[in-house]
């Protein structure tokens, strides 16, 4: 899938317009073209430092002031991002 939407991505240049083509949501569409390294934003830059310091998601958006939701949208695709208690 995450071909299609690069792929869809790059004829159209649209976060947007590549959801509405693929029937899937733009936070789905943004996800994948973050972790393909495709696009960055200056957030899910900040996000990717903050994680890399040890920060957790909750604490990150307690901090930036955003849902966890916002942040997880922000962050590459990974495994296993939970910590162990």
């Amino acid at each position: 899938m995450d071909n299609i939407i690069i792929d869809t991505y790059q004829i159209s240049k649209s976060i947007k317009k590549t959801a509405k083509v693929l029937r899937l949501s733009e936070s789905k569409v943004k996800k994948e073209l973050i972790t393909a390294g495709i696009i960055s934003t200056p957030l899910s830059i900040r996000i990717t430092r903050l994680l890399a310091l040890g920060y957790s998601v909750p604490a990150i958006a307690k901090q930036i002031g955003v849902s966890i939701k916002v942040i997880n949208v922000n962050i590459p695709y990974s495994r296993c991002r939970y910590k162990k208690h």
